[in-house]
């Protein structure tokens, strides 16, 4: 009954008839696998806000499956779990419910030509940076509600005697919260050069069209690049790149020129760095890696017309949005300027990750103020033994835009495999909120044990 629920959520994009289409005709060989899982979790937990001062416990029970069929030329996954919680020790005992679905499916129509991908996600999330915020827990967070993306993407590639590379992109996508107005989108994009002609001098242009409509209004984004490149050696290259965003905002309707290196240390790391104009103003781009054998590090940065909303697709699509949580699907056309900073070192043992994220969207025609969001997360994790493994996590985030509101959490875990398929975990966690909005304001306490198995 919850499958067939979730089912509905997806559906009503119309996109996921899509992928079921697709997914009709199964080979005689492929590889079929269905997982059910059940996780249970009992938390004890103290929370203070400036209203109480509670102490409660939490019971959660959550069984889902995964569904997976690998062919030659198609890849399709469903992941779904229905959550069910029920607290006590409130000043109101409650029941809460809750669905996490995720769907991915790839299908290759003509070998290195012709691909397709359709998407679909159901997750919780804030609807705004504004209000009492959490990273998972629902105890506290009073603006959360069910947050359903699909996508679909068809893309053709094709290289013309070994000099044009053309690549073109057809996209639709729809997003809403539960309860609240729907949104979809549907464009193209188009990217042409030739680069394989292997001339020092070579040429690029790529251009774009969506269109974007909510239930009360509706908004286009063309933009169009043109670029030269400029090979030294193997190594060097310089560039210069031209582009123009056309949207409902007169603002934003400005030329950005950036002339920048780049720069190829060796096989899998490199340096791509730009500084120009926009308009009236400074611009700035980079773009660059560094790999070694225990270490990875990347740091980037990019000025985008987009909105908000575009970004909560293209981070469900992509998975390295480091801001994840407070999401917004306003459409209206924004100036964004996103850095991303991100470190992973892997031992033998151990391993640490490290990753921040600024992002600050202008909206230059309405009277709402800007939206800034700063994030740190870090992760320590080491293996204890064969069976067993510990976690230390702590994250920041730092929302401004009509309120300020920072969420800190940290967490220390513990993982081991009871047996093959049944892993027990323990978490000790404590999350606050602080505010210039005393009533967002909390002090969370937790300690949680789960048991989950699959089948």
């Amino acid at each position: 009954m919850q499958i067939n629920f979730a089912y509905k959520l997806v559906n009503r994009s119309g996109i996921a008839l899509l992928g079921i289409f697709y997914a009709l005709p199964v080979s005689l060989y492929a590889s079929t696998e269905i997982t059910p899982r059940i996780t249970a979790t009992q938390t004890l937990f103290s929370n203070t806000t400036i209203a109480s001062d509670e102490n409660g416990q939490l019971t959660s029970i959550s069984p889902g499956f995964i569904y997976q069929i690998n062919q030659h030329k198609s890849q399709f996954l469903f992941d779904y779990t229905f959550n069910q919680e029920r607290y006590t020790g409130l000043n109101i005992d409650k029941d809460e419910e809750s669905h996490n679905l995720s769907m991915l499916y790839n299908i290759t129509h003509i070998s290195d030509h012709w691909t397709s991908q359709v998407l679909s996600n159901i997750i919780r999330a804030s609807v705004s940076s504004d209000g009492v915020q959490s990273f998972d827990s629902l105890i506290n967070a009073t603006n959360t509600k069910e947050l359903r993306t699909s996508a679909v993407k068809t893309e053709l590639t094709r290289d013309f005697q070994q000099i044009f590379s053309l690549n073109t992109q057809l996209l639709a996508d729809y997003a809403d919260f539960e309860d609240l107005e729907s949104t979809d989108s549907v464009g193209f994009k188009l990217f042409l050069d030739n680069k394989l002609s292997l001339k020092k001098l070579f040429w690029r242009t790529e251009l774009s069209s969506i269109k974007t409509n909510s239930s009360v209004d509706s908004e286009q984004l063309n933009s169009i690049l043109v670029g030269l490149n400029y090979r030294f050696t193997t190594k060097y290259s310089a560039f210069i790149n031209s582009k123009v965003d056309d949207t409902s905002d007169d603002k934003l309707y400005e030329k950005a020129t950036i002339v920048g290196l780049n720069w190829f240390l060796h096989r899998n790391s490199f340096i791509n760095i730009g500084a120009g104009v926009r308009g009236s103003d400074n611009s700035y781009s980079l773009s660059s890696r560094f790999n070694r054998k225990r270490l990875e590090l990347s740091v980037n940065y990019n000025e985008t017309v987009t909105s908000s909303r575009n970004e909560v697709i293209t981070q469900f699509a992509d998975e390295t949005g480091v801001i994840n949580t407070f999401q917004s699907l306003n459409i209206i056309p924004v100036l964004q300027k996103k850095t991303d900073v991100k470190l992973l070192f892997t031992g033998k043992k151990s391993s640490l990750s490290v990753s921040y994220s600024s992002v600050r969207k202008i909206i230059e025609d309405t009277d709402s103020p800007e939206e800034n969001t700063k994030a740190l997360n870090l992760s320590l994790s080491r293996k204890l033994s064969f069976k067993s493994s510990v976690e230390f996590k702590y994250q920041v985030q730092d929302s401004r835009s009509s309120e300020e509101n920072e969420v800190t959490d940290f967490r220390f875990v513990y993982n081991r495999n009871m047996s093959k398929k049944m892993k027990l975990i323990a978490e000790l966690i404590h999350s606050t909120q602080d505010s210039n909005i005393l009533e967002n304001e909390y002090d969370l306490k937790m300690f949680k044990i789960g048991i989950s198995t699959a089948f």
